[in-house]
């Protein structure tokens, strides 16, 4: 079994998508995909929360600019019932977005919850896009909600990784795999139930740690090889073998 993690910059364009899932096709044995947002929009995503704290309301805006990416890709990758489906999903994030940002707006202020819950919403508008990209192509693809494996616990005022809940709630959802299971990265659950991310950096802990706890023979970060195969071609990536908490 194989953890393979696709930052931004694999799922940021149409032609990338299409090579997300060529990737995926060929390959062999079972595959768990973690997938980031779209390339910038925990960016914009970030933009939102400083324009609504300030009571901006251009923040309406840049919501709108989020929804059209997502629909034209959808609009490229999609067919016409796959593109229904999605509509509705991406409508749903989008009118929990809006609700959330009209009390921040209200408020004048952003909290370190607010703002896990508002950067949460790229991962799942990216994963809820990928499904159906990939389910025409591999019909035995399943989605876990990153949510309901990767949990945190307070730190001295921070959010941090419980590795050991974390551990036993991805060797429980995932003891039974699909051909391809999907999940995100950088988002999960606090211990008290509230939305939280993983900071910077958090889907490659995400791939880390359900590679180490699924015992998964490789961990790949397709980014990162992409990167290394432009700067010098005709190497290999690296790849780890019974990966416990590294990355390729």
């Amino acid at each position: 079994m194989k953890v393979l993690k696709f930052g931004g910059t694999s799922v940021g364009s149409a032609v990338a998508i299409r090579s997300v899932r060529e990737i995926l096709v060929n390959q062999e044995g079972r595959i768990i995909a973690v997938f980031s947002a779209l390339s910038g929009t925990t960016d914009l995503l970030s933009r939102l929360l400083l324009l609504a704290s300030e009571k901006n309301k251009e923040y309406e805006s840049v919501i709108e600019e989020i929804k059209e990416r997502h629909l034209s890709l959808a609009g490229v990758l999609l067919d016409s019932d796959s593109y229904d489906g999605y509509l509705r999903s991406l409508n749903r994030h989008i009118s929990q977005l809006n609700g959330i940002l009209e009390g921040i707006f209200r408020l004048g202020e952003v909290t370190i919850r607010s703002t896990d819950l508002v950067l949460s919403f790229g991962e799942l508008m990216s994963l809820d896009l990928m499904e159906p990209v990939l389910k025409e192509y591999i019909p035995d693809v399943s989605c876990i909600d990153a949510r309901d494996i990767i949990f945190t616990k307070p730190l001295n005022g921070l959010e941090r990784l419980d590795y050991i809940s974390s551990e036993k709630a991805i060797r429980l959802k995932l003891s039974e795999l699909s051909r391809v299971t999907i999940t995100s990265g950088f988002i999960s659950t606090s211990g008290k139930g509230y939305a939280s991310t993983l900071g910077r950096g958090g889907s490659d802990h995400t791939a880390a740690i359900i590679a180490a706890a699924t015992g998964a023979e490789m961990l790949r970060d397709l980014d990162r090889c992409q990167r290394d195969l432009h700067r010098q071609s005709g190497h290999c990536c690296r790849c780890i073998s019974h990966c416990r908490a590294d990355l390729c």
